[in-house]
């Protein structure tokens, strides 16, 4: 699996959810995360590359002119003020903790800060799961970042389901919710590369309910769920780029699901 460049600058998209939790009943409490979006507005992000790319993004009107909320650093240190921009922003943390946030950013730009995943793709034992320690140290993550950094950002991790191997089950997530209590439920796919259309729409249906769920499993306090889309060249600059049309089915059927 690979998280590749599409333009040369941007990846995949974002979409955190905002969706109704209808299928619970009409009361529900709206959680910190979902408070986050109300505040922040739709999300729909975009994964850029500063050190690993032939070269780094330079132009802030481009980036602009394709109308995502907020740029997401991939593994980069401090890329986003690297790159001399005032903007929403939000990052990858490596499990290696390689790439903390900085000084700079926690004095001066932590009010732009929008989320941030821990990790990648943590579920690839081929169990459906995550192990205990794994769960424990998300638990853990999670937590702190909170207490350092406050609670106008959304803490999360994404889920791999786009082979065999990277799978979530229903029980798997309400389980990894109750112990972990992450603010959103994220995963990827790629339908077309990796996966039908059908698996697509399932894994989308099971983030959902889970996110409705919420974390205590009853449905009154829903959590955002999200997703990465295929928006990159899927293995070198030279391959092209993923067709308008098929772009905007997947951004129209994850809002038709309630992601948003």
């Amino acid at each position: 699996f690979v998280k590749s460049h599409s333009w040369a600058m941007l990846c995949a998209g974002l979409v955190a959810s905002l969706g109704p939790a209808l299928a619970f009943g009409a009361a529900y409490d709206i959680s910190p995360a979902r408070q986050v979006l109300l505040n922040r507005g739709l999300q729909i992000q975009s994964l850029g590359f500063i050190d690993s790319t032939p070269a780094a993004p330079t132009n802030y009107s481009l980036w602009a002119s394709a109308n995502f909320t907020t740029f997401n650093s991939w593994n980069d240190t401090n890329s986003e003020k690297t790159l001399g921009w005032t903007l929403p922003w939000s990052r990858w943390i490596k499990t290696d903790g390689s790439n903390p946030i900085t000084t700079n950013e926690q004095t001066k730009h932590l009010g732009e800060m929008v989320s941030l995943q821990y990790g990648d793709e943590l579920n690839q034992s081929g169990s459906g799961s995550l192990d205990a320690s794994t769960i424990s140290t998300l638990a853990s993550t999670f937590s702190s970042w909170h207490s350092e950094y406050g609670s106008n950002f959304i803490a999360y991790t994404n889920f791999g389901a786009n082979s065999a191997s990277k799978s979530m089950t229903p029980a798997a997530l309400a389980s990894y919710q109750q112990q972990a209590n992450p603010d959103m439920l994220m995963f990827d796919a790629y339908p077309r590369q990796y996966i039908t259309m059908a698996t697509w729409y399932a894994e989308m249906q099971k983030y959902r309910l889970a996110g409705l769920a919420g974390n205590d499993g009853t449905g009154r306090q829903p959590i955002p769920y999200a997703q990465y889309l295929d928006l990159y060249r899927s293995s070198s600059y030279s391959d092209p780029q993923p067709g308008e049309s098929f772009v905007r089915l997947q951004e129209f059927a994850s809002w038709a699901f309630g992601y948003s």
